[in-house]
């Protein structure tokens, strides 16, 4: 029987090394684990930020969340391939779309991080709500939906832009 609490693994582990060397190992990784963590919040910090800013149509503070080249993917809202593009010319796209909408709002859930180093990648999903006022002056609302993945593109993926 196991003990109480802990796993088949970190019991063998424990067993097959003597407790001086599980101690520096587990320091380590108790480190590691704390760095990574840290990352994956930076991260996902800096995807809530990019939705708040993109509702606020806060366009330069838009372009201060990406490094120069924006590696995006909206192949399961528009088709077609991902495209590497300028940040200046990644920005202007989203300021073509939303700057006559007369409330927008977006969503980002289900964020999966892969850390690899100094490189990261997250995937997630988008949902974003744009409304237009018909001539009546009644919304009249727009919904999409994506499946967005970044990689290399935040200032955030190695630590936290601040």
């Amino acid at each position: 029987m196991q003990p109480r609490g802990r796993s088949h693994r970190s019991a063998e582990t424990s067993k097959a090394q003597p407790a001086t060397q599980r101690s520096t190992y587990d320091h380590d990784n108790v480190g590691f684990r704390h760095n990574r963590t840290r990352d994956r919040l930076a991260i996902l910090e800096l995807i809530g930020r990019l939705a708040l800013t993109i509702d606020g149509r806060d366009w330069n503070a838009l372009g201060q969340l990406f490094t120069d080249t924006v590696y995006h993917d909206r192949t399961s809202l528009t088709g077609g391939e991902p495209m590497t593009l300028g940040v200046a010319e990644f920005v202007d796209g989203w300021r073509q779309t939303l700057q006559n909408m007369d409330a927008v709002h977006h969503l980002i859930t289900n964020h999966v991080i892969s850390l690899d180093g100094d490189q990261a990648t997250c995937a997630a999903n988008m949902q974003g709500t744009h409304v237009l006022a018909n001539a009546s002056g009644a919304p009249c609302g727009r919904s999409a939906a994506a499946t967005t993945t970044s990689s290399n593109g935040p200032q955030a993926a190695g630590g936290s832009p601040d």
